[in-house]
């Protein structure tokens, strides 16, 4: 044929090599090019090509949602205006009304990246839609309120619209920055001076500033300061990998930056500080108006810039792409020829090979097949030939064997596969099958799901391994009863010493292992609910690794015996059993019952570990809103649950370690604990055990005291006679003392001093805190009762919230002579969960002339609108920010804001952690009222004696 002309030299090459030399030919040239080309290739660059596709879509969208923006702000100021009396913008507004209609018609034109951005899309002209019916009958602040909601909407809808994080992988972190700038920065910069823009002008028209006015303006002032630091940050980020978008952008940025700090000393000076208001409002509002817009200046050259780079990368993606796609092509039209090649080499000798094995098949075995070839296929033929010339004499081996073994009891012959080729009669009694349904069967008819694979693995190991294996098997018959079965294989090996059948005998021991399986039942099994009890599980355990065992502890489960009785708490108990197993998955978990109100989950595998997690935090809720009804009883079953996950330890440990969770869990008030390593338990065991008694020694011997800061002269500091254990507060303008500040310290036996970093956590734990905190108080106003400096005292929301702890300070506080002398330091980092409590105590301090400072501030909530409303005195700065603040220009932009806030509210700033000459130059610089730290003393066991002479 002319094909196979065509293919003679491929048959020719192929033909002559062995058959592992062409798989390991095929695969080497062919098969593993070709995957790696297309997995690498393909799917590397599809993926680059189809994120900065999502990219740019998202950038489409988000420029579209700023047009829409832009005019909302405008409206905003425009409305802000036309409230407080000025009726020429009333046309003004009507035209930009014109305006927003067209940019919701150029949203609409463009499909939503997210269904987020969709569905909050949508919602946001529900809003507008509203709003443009009712604008004209809106009081000027609920018109501002609700513009000012509208523009925040806008806000987050373009912060999330931009990118989804199955893009964030595939595109270039600062992309990620600079497109940041464009869905977060600017427009939210221009919410804030577009708010400026209508405060002012409402401001201007008015002629007075409320308190609030201001304060919503002071915070503006804040959030423009730090988007505009964000954009600074971002465009460095952005510039220092892309410096082509860098000089595209750098001007606009530029411009907008000198714009907002136009804006940001004129809003500062003309409008928050000002007494009188000069300004002409209608330049005010198209001043700012102008700055806005330079802001949206900047945004459309970044993302031209933006678009720009994106078509670029795209393009060389799609060329790398075509040069991929036809290196495939050229690689898959070589495969297609070899494989041919190696098809036609040996197919003439396949067709040969089963022509005669089909002749064999019949009985004839005078055949013998032409070799062709030289390589494996050749050799294939040779040993058919030899093959046929044997197996008349195996088949007269097979007749005697068959003789022999059939006068055993139970006998079957199977092949090397396990086929059944011979059954004698008392086989087919035993097992309930007929002759001609058992041959051409595997023996995996009668193989009962519950016998592991392992064993049937260990029997193939062994007669494969031509070796005679016996042992006892679990066979099920005809209609699904189990039987037991002693047997033996032997393999049948013929002269050759190959293996050619198997023979089977058996002995019927059915009776003699149910019996030894009720006993075991007995042992292994809880009696209530019929599970696997804690000696089962202690067994299975003893050959487990990389398991999951969870404990499930059925809370308070005594009261329900006592108040309904232990019948229903064995009903609750069962329902349990029912509920647990048919909610766990078939395979992965099994149920142990091991205490009367406790159940054990165990999961075995690595790859049953990666699911049980999720899973076992969900059974947990669901068992817990899974309402047990027993005789009429609706019993809501509250548990807490613990687990230990991927350990290789002792079943043992396992157990003892599953249990330790469970433990930490109720006594951390915990519904539901998971831990893969339970050191940190037993180490803070030892720790808590240790430190409790600590504690009331300490307690009882009068070794809780208080250590102190010394206050010393600022402007006399001589840092070459410096003590140690003394930790002062300084006024930076003065250098005078302000006060002592109390901290408590627990003395060993030994006299070492420890502080409470090591122990308080412990106390609250032992429930000893709230009598630390009165030792500390009683101590500390018995000091100070005959001296005339301040002292300050720290309390946690915990004392706040602990009434006795309050009655016992309100009545300390009744001494006139020192009332006004005390500062209570409340830590910031804990927050203000119960917010009224806190005020109401606080008014109770200041009431009886005490003062309050938020401790730490900066380094938990730092909420502003706290120091507002809860009217503190003093703003404790928190040692992250003070540490490095003469390295970390950061760091320094926080405190200065901090401090800025504070002065504008009339708050005192202390700086934390001033540890060196260097730090405290900086904090004094930039406006902090006191200092403490390491730089002038560390705590001391006594305050000072000179007061506020004393010099260093």
């Amino acid at each position: 044929m002319h094909s196979s002309k065509l293919f003679e030299p491929a048959i020719r090459i192929i033909g002559n090599i062995k058959y592992t030399r062409k798989i390991a030919l095929a695969g080497f040239i062919f098969f593993l090019p070709v995957l790696l080309f297309l997995f690498l290739g393909y799917g590397y660059l599809g993926n680059q090509y189809r994120s900065i596709q999502k990219f740019q879509s998202g950038l489409h969208y988000n420029q579209a949602i700023r047009g829409f923006f832009e005019y909302i702000l405008l409206e905003r100021g425009m409305m802000a205006a036309l409230g407080h009396g000025d009726s020429d913008y009333k046309r003004r507004i009507e035209a930009n009304f014109t305006r927003i209609k067209a940019a919701i018609a150029a949203v609409d034109a463009l499909v939503p990246p997210t269904l987020f951005a969709k569905k909050e899309w949508e919602k946001i002209k529900t809003e507008w839609t509203t709003l443009r019916q009712e604008i004209w009958d809106l009081p000027p602040q609920q018109s501002f309120d609700r513009h000012t909601v509208l523009g925040d909407n806008l806000l987050r809808l373009m912060e999330n619209a931009d990118i989804g994080p199955h893009v964030a992988g595939d595109v270039d972190l600062s992309l990620l920055h600079l497109a940041g700038i464009l869905n977060e920065h600017i427009p939210a910069l221009a919410q804030g001076t577009g708010k400026g823009r209508a405060i002012g002008v409402g401001v201007i028209l008015k002629q007075s500033m409320s308190l609030e006015e201001k304060k919503t303006a002071i915070a503006l002032y804040g959030a423009i300061q730090s988007h505009k630091a964000g954009i600074q940050h971002a465009s460095q980020t952005g510039c220092n990998r892309y410096p082509d978008i860098c000089r595209a952008i750098s001007p606009s940025l530029s411009r907008m930056e000198q714009e907002v700090d136009s804006f940001s000393e004129m809003f500062i000076s003309k409008v928050i500080n000002a007494d009188h208001w000069p300004l002409d409002p209608q330049s005010y509002f198209g001043g700012v108006t102008q700055t806005i817009n330079y802001y949206f200046d900047a945004y459309n050259a970044l993302w031209k810039a933006l678009q720009k780079h994106l078509d670029y990368k795209l393009a060389l993606l799609t060329k790398q792409i075509i040069a991929i796609s036809i290196i495939a092509i050229v690689m898959l039209i070589c495969l297609i020829y070899f494989m041919i090649g190696f098809y036609l080499s040996f197919i003439g000798t396949l067709k040969g090979l089963t022509e005669a094995a089909e002749m064999i098949t019949r009985g004839n075995f005078d055949i013998s097949i032409p070799v062709r070839t030289q390589d494996e296929m050749a050799d294939v033929s040779y040993a058919f030939n030899e093959m046929s010339q044997k197996i008349k004499q195996t088949f007269a081996f097979l007749e005697s064997y068959k003789k022999a073994i059939d006068e055993s009891n139970i006998v079957s012959i199977t092949d090397i596969d396990g086929t059944i080729i011979y059954v004698n009669d008392k086989f087919c009694k035993t097992t309930g099958y007929t002759r001609k349904e058992l041959i051409g069967q595997n023996h995996r008819i009668l193989k009962d799901p519950s016998t592991s694979n392992e064993a049937y693995r260990e029997l193939w190991n062994t007669i494969l391994d031509k070796r005679v294996w016996s042992g006892i098997l679990k066979n099920i018959d005809k209609n699904k009863k189990p039987f037991f079965i002693d047997s033996t294989v032997t393999p049948i090996i013929n002269a050759a010493g190959e293996i050619v059948e198997f023979i089977a005998t058996r002995h019927n021991i059915t009776e003699l292992i149910e019996k030894k399986e009720q006993l075991i039942h007995q042992l292994y099994t809880d009696s209530l609910t019929g599970l696997p009890n804690r000696i089962k599980l202690l067994e299975d355990l003893k050959h487990t690794r990389g398991a999951v065992l969870a404990l499930v502890n059925i809370d308070r489960f005594s009261e329900i015996n006592e108040f309904y009785g232990t019948h229903i708490g064995d009903g609750v108990l069962l329902q349990m059993h029912d509920y647990l197993i048919s909610s766990l998955p078939s395979t992965t978990f099994k149920l142990y019952h091991i205490y009367a109100d406790e159940f054990a989950l165990l999961s075995k595998g690595d790859d049953a570990q990666d699911h049980c997690i999720d899973f076992l935090a969900t059974l947990h809720k669901q068992i817990e809103s899974h309402p047990f009804v027993v005789e009429g009883n609706n019993i809501i079953v509250n548990v807490t649950l613990g687990a230990i996950v991927n350990t290789n330890k002792t079943a043992q440990h396992l157990l003892i370690d599953a249990d330790m969770v469970l433990r930490h869990a109720k006594r951390s008030q915990k519904d539901i604990l998971i831990l893969s390593k339970i050191d940190s338990i037993k180490k803070d065991i030892a720790h808590n055990i240790e430190y409790i008694g600590r504690i009331k020694e300490a307690i009882a011997t009068g070794r809780i005291v208080p250590f102190f800061q010394k206050i010393v002269n600022n402007q006399m500091i001589d840092t070459t006679q410096a003590e140690p254990y003394y930790q002062p507060i300084i006024d930076n303008n003065s250098g005078a003392i302000a006060k002592h500040e109390a901290l408590m310290r627990l003395i060993t036996p030994e006299g070492t001093v420890i502080s409470p970093f090591f122990f308080l956590n412990v106390a609250k734990k032992a429930r000893l805190y709230t009598q630390l905190t009165r030792i500390m108080i009683e101590k500390v106003f018995a000091i100070f009762q005959d001296r005339e400096d301040e002292f300050s005292i720290n309390l946690s929301v915990d004392d706040i919230m602990d009434p006795a702890t309050v009655k016992f300070i309100l009545e300390k506080m009744e001494d006139p002579t020192i009332s006004h002398r005390i500062i209570f330091e409340i830590l910031e980092s804990e927050g203000f969960e119960n917010f009224e409590e806190v005020r109401r105590f606080i008014g109770e301090i200041k009431r009886r002339g005490g003062r309050i400072a938020i401790d730490d501030f900066g380094s938990g909530y730092s909420n502003f609108a706290y120091l507002i409303h809860l009217q503190v005195d003093f703003i404790k700065i928190d040692a992250s920010l003070i540490k490095n603040i003469d390295k970390d220009p950061n760091s320094r932009i926080i405190v200065e804001t901090i401090v800025t806030f504070a002065k504008l509210l009339g708050i005192k700033t202390i700086a934390e952690f001033v540890h060196s000459r260097e730090v405290f130059e900086v904090v004094r610089k930039i406006g902090v009222d006191f200092s403490q730290g390491f730089y002038f003393y560390e705590p001391q066991s006594w305050p000072s004696q000179e007061g506020q002479n004393e010099t260093l």
